[in-house]
């Protein structure tokens, strides 16, 4: 499961807000800020105690482009749960440099011990469970001047500290 309670719906309940079926997402407690370009790490509360050596599936579905699926390179990272695991997985998410920003985007979070299911972002599962949420993805505006490095150049990289952040 994901969190520590279980919410099991015979089908979805779609809403503007991504909470059709109640305000009982709660395998992730605090979301990270996503940024155009680099990693964020997201943590899980899950539990898997299924008795099975090949563990369970966690699969993090992203649209990062607001297309209204997750059909697109990237957008889906996934890690094996192992037995016995009862507390939080970290999962590297990395953003893309061209991802939607400012805008609300779909983000659904699925574990199950069919594989094939946790990494489907549709469709039923034998087992697990499945949250959906809303994120944003922030971007830096590092300017367009030259920058060689040298005496008189103006620094527009994450590297010499140069930016500031827009939504």
């Amino acid at each position: 499961k994901l969190g520590p309670s279980v919410d099991a719906e015979a089908g979805g309940q779609p809403s503007a807000n991504a909470d059709g079926d109640g305000a009982d997402e709660d395998g992730i407690s605090l979301m990270p800020v996503f940024v155009a370009g680099q990693t964020s790490t997201v943590s899980v509360n899950v539990m898997n105690i299924n008795g099975q050596a090949i563990g369970a599936r966690l699969a993090i579905h992203i649209d990062w482009n607001g297309d209204g699926d997750f059909d697109d390179a990237g957008e889906v990272v996934s890690t094996t749960v192992t037995d016995g695991t009862n507390g939080a997985v970290n999962l590297p998410i990395p953003v893309p440099q061209n991802a939607l920003t400012g805008s609300n985007l779909g983000f659904r979070v699925r574990l199950s011990t069919d594989a094939n299911a946790a990494l489907s972002a549709t469709g039923p599962a034998p087992n697990g469970e499945v949250e959906d949420y809303h994120v944003q993805v922030i971007a830096y505006d590092y300017g367009d001047l030259a920058d060689n490095n040298t005496t008189g150049s103006y620094p527009t990289n994450l590297t010499n500290g140069s930016g500031e952040g827009v939504g």
